[in-house]
């Protein structure tokens, strides 16, 4: 009985597995990495995911349940047969009869002649054919058996081999006590010093003394390898120690705050002097470049017209997608290419006009992302920090090493109040400059819950206080209870659902004469790319398939229209306020999706694809000159930049002008009103470090001053890849290699010594910065959620108010 029960489990357990592995591809286009299964089992978006799958994986089950009642009884009959043919061999080659000298046996009665007759007849006529077989059927399953054995002690045991011999159930076993091929990611200290590779990076460097707010550059120097060492000797349970990032002994550090101010924007920022009072920062939840604007000619557009068969439908789709993005053309500058979109109705005159080839502000191409997983974007673009290269959002349990947006604006107003008997002029002050001592409010606005992987405990590590949430929309003391939309994702509900609270912000503000930082993130474009119901603008951009279920890109697509029409109803409220002259609004993509990789995945989940990394980046402003800005960067330098275009717009008062002349030189970002700088002399690079969601099993290694892309295996068992996004811009034809040694033969190979250098300081670079990274956040735990305790393992979760709640 404990046989079958013991049976029925295992295959109850193999079918729920692979039926989960079925709708996984079938919902992703990828495979479950059973190493980090945990992690998809602990990550609600994880789960979600494959509850949006959950039909695929339904019928699957259903299918597996259905074919195994139909076959079973044949199956049963057949393994039967060859295990009882199996046994009666063995029996007969145990028991066949033999003669020996020496052995007698006692005559038979008459009433067992006829038995013995019988028997004898049988062995006579049998025995020879019959144990012959049952000798062959033996010797082929002990020939079987041992060609097993040798196999698997001869096979490599590298990956991808050791991937592609697992199977079910052992595979998803083994994920539960064996660790990754990277072993050494996955402890919470380094097994042994991880130094920076000076000699194999640098060469003749230059260093770079203080002067004035600049703190200089001189990793070398005696102060900062003593900090380095100091550092070794801190892997020490019960430690604690904070370390306090120092710009002069970073060694990726490049600055550009000596570089002149972008021609264009020299002579405004000195003579027309553009008001800054409100900073606003929309975070566009998965949206890649290309759809900030839809281009014509991207590879996308070509995808998505290769689903129809003649030029009449391409023309239909032409004048439907021409619409798809009509704000984003407006904010960037950029023509979609369609020339459809240049014979619809004349804009309004109204903040469309103010936004034009002239004036509008920066639109920054060549962007990167510091994360695809969002919470680790969002500590890039709002505190200008690198993430914690780990699973989920553990950097709540760290301390930013950086002041956030809010946290310096803080400053500048207990600044304000040591002053407030003084009072602060700015030179060339204009009449709406009262607002330079007026108090600043940092805000969080979003129509989907904080409640997931401690969202509410990251705001407040950064500095916000005033928050409206999922949360605040389902209050019935709220303003605006109840919700006028239902919940359109599983996080939350439509943006409209927080137009009232924003413009009661801004009316406030203006009334009590407040100067505001907002930000504010968008959900609609997050999986699974619903729209509300009540949006009657849903179009079909890809070309039905029969029987098949829409295409996850049309959703997609349909999401981007709704978010820019969404976009456009922000910059219509700035208007109606009579604000729009007086705010700088950046807008930046949190990460892309991709829905054009080689391997068909369209997750940003164990997914490093280059379209999962380029977003959109803008400095908009109506009298800040139009600028089209190449600058291979990340969203670190929104917080350089937004400091560098409040200083020089003259937006502070003294004091807090002086201060933010100290703050900038401090982060590691950039400053984009200024001359980009991505190399300097000495091998010195601007590298940037990507880490892939949820964040401890790989990360991607680019630098400014390249096109090439490495992505690296942290703790999991993913395989090296290595990329030129200047000869291949959609990453279609990967090197792929599964040790980074096969890695540098196969690049300097196909692309060149150089490349093959590259990817070496790459590789190197990157685990230093793995272990620094631990450093500057002062966490010490495992990268992986699954390796953590139980109270640090809950990371990815939406927080329930009651535990019959889970």
């Amino acid at each position: 009985m404990s046989r079958r029960l013991l049976a029925a489990l295992l295959t109850f357990v193999t079918s729920i597995l692979s039926a989960c592995q079925i709708s996984f591809y079938c919902e992703t286009g990828g495979e479950i990495q059973w190493m980090a299964a945990g992690s998809l089992a602990a990550d609600p978006a994880g789960i979600h995911l494959l509850m949006s799958g959950l039909p695929t994986f339904t019928v699957a089950f259903v299918t597996y349940c259905g074919v195994a009642w139909l076959v079973t009884p044949w199956f049963y009959d057949i393994v039967d047969s060859f295990l009882g043919g199996l046994s009666d061999a063995f029996k007969q080659v145990r028991h066949r009869p033999s003669v020996k000298r020496g052995n007698y046996q006692s005559i038979p009665d008459d009433s067992e002649v006829e038995s013995v007759l019988s028997d004898s007849e049988f062995l006579e006529k049998t025995p020879a054919v019959s144990i012959r077989r049952a000798m062959v059927k033996l010797m082929a399953v002990v020939m079987a058996t041992l060609t097993c054995v040798v196999l698997q002690i001869v096979r490599p045991t590298t990956p991808p081999y050791d991937h592609m011999s697992g199977s079910l159930p052992f595979v998803f076993l083994q994920s539960l006590v064996v660790s990754p091929s990277n072993a050494e990611f996955c402890l919470p200290h380094p097994s042994r010093p991880v130094d920076f590779p000076f000699s194999e990076v640098f060469s003749n460097i230059s260093l770079e003394p203080a002067h004035e707010n600049f703190p200089g550059w001189m990793p070398q120097s005696e102060e900062c390898l003593k900090k380095e060492h100091d550092k070794h000797h801190r892997h020490r349970p019960h430690h604690h120690h904070h370390q306090f990032y120092d710009p002069k002994c970073d060694p990726m550090k490049i600055t550009n705050l000596d570089q002149d101010f972008l021609a264009p924007l020299k002579d405004a920022l000195n003579s027309q002097r553009p008001s800054i009072k409100h900073v606003v920062l929309l975070t566009l939840e998965s949206t890649r470049k290309d759809m900030f604007p839809f281009r014509k000619d991207s590879q996308i557009y070509k995808n998505i017209a290769s689903s129809y068969d003649n030029i009449e439908d391409i023309a239909s789709l032409d004048s439907r997608i021409s619409r798809l993005t009509p704000v984003s053309e407006i904010l960037t500058g950029e023509s979609s290419g369609f020339e459809v979109s240049q014979k619809e109705e004349k804009r309004e005159p109204s903040w469309k006009s103010r936004f034009n080839n002239t004036f509008g502000g920066i639109n920054v191409h060549d962007v990167m992302t510091g994360s695809d997983f969002t919470f680790k974007s969002l500590l890039g673009s709002h505190c200008g920090v690198e993430p914690l290269p780990v699973d989920f959002t553990e950097e709540t349990k760290g301390r930013i090493y950086q002041p956030c947006i809010p946290q310096i604006l803080d400053t500048f107003n207990k600044q304000q109040e040591d002053a407030s008997n003084a009072k602060v002029q700015r030179t060339h002050a204009s009449p709406e400059s009262d607002y330079l001592s007026s108090p600043w409010e940092s805000v969080l606005m979003q129509s989907i819950t904080d409640q997931f992987d401690s969202q509410d405990m990251l705001d407040d590590h950064m500095g916000f206080r005033h928050v409206v949430t999922k949360e605040t929309l389902l209050d019935p003391t709220s303003k605006y209870f109840p919700p006028k939309e239902p919940e359109s994702n599983y996080f939350g509900f439509p943006e409209p659902e927080i137009l009232p609270y924003l413009r009661d912000l801004f009316t406030d503000a203006e009334r009590d004469n407040r100067r505001l930082f907002l930000s504010h993130v968008t959900s609609t474009t997050h999986h699974p790319f619903n729209t509300p119901e009540s949006w009657k603008e849903r179009e079909d951009y890809l070309a039905k398939q029969k029987w098949r279920p829409e295409d996850p890109l049309n959703g997609y697509l349909n999401t981007i229209k709704y978010q820019d029409e969404w976009i456009g109803t922000i910059f219509n409220l700035l208007e109606e306020v009579g604000i729009l002259d007086q705010t700088l609004v950046v807008i930046v993509g949190d990460h892309g999706m991709a829905f054009d990789a080689t391997d068909g995945s369209s997750s940003t989940y164990q997914n490093g694809h280059i379209s999962n990394f380029r977003v959109p980046l803008l400095f908009l402003h109506p009298s800040i000159p139009r600028v089209q800005l190449s600058a291979k960067t990340t969203s670190l330098a929104i917080v350089p930049t937004i400091l560098d275009l409040l200083i020089h717009t003259a937006s502070l008062n003294t004091r807090n002008i002086e201060t933010a002349r100290y703050l900038i030189h401090q982060y590691q970002g950039q400053s984009l009103v200024r001359k980009f700088v991505p190399s300097k002399d000495g091998g010195r690079q601007l590298w940037y470090f990507g880490m892939i969601n949820p964040g401890g099993s790989m990360m991607v290694v680019s630098s400014a001053a390249t096109e090439y892309r490495l992505l690296l295996p942290l703790c999991s068992s993913s395989s090296f890849m290595f990329t030129d996004t200047g000869a291949d811009p959609g990453e279609k034809d990967p090197i792929v290699e599964w040790t980074l040694e096969n890695m540098v033969k196969t690049v300097r190979d196909m692309k060149g010594e150089e490349a093959a250098e590259w990817t070496m300081q790459a590789e190197k670079l990157g685990r230093w910065w793995f272990w620094e990274q631990r450093e500057r956040w002062n966490y010490h735990k495992a990268a992986r959620s699954t390796d953590r305790s139980a109270e640090d393992s809950q990371g990815g979760q939406i927080k329930k108010e009651h535990w019959w709640d889970t």
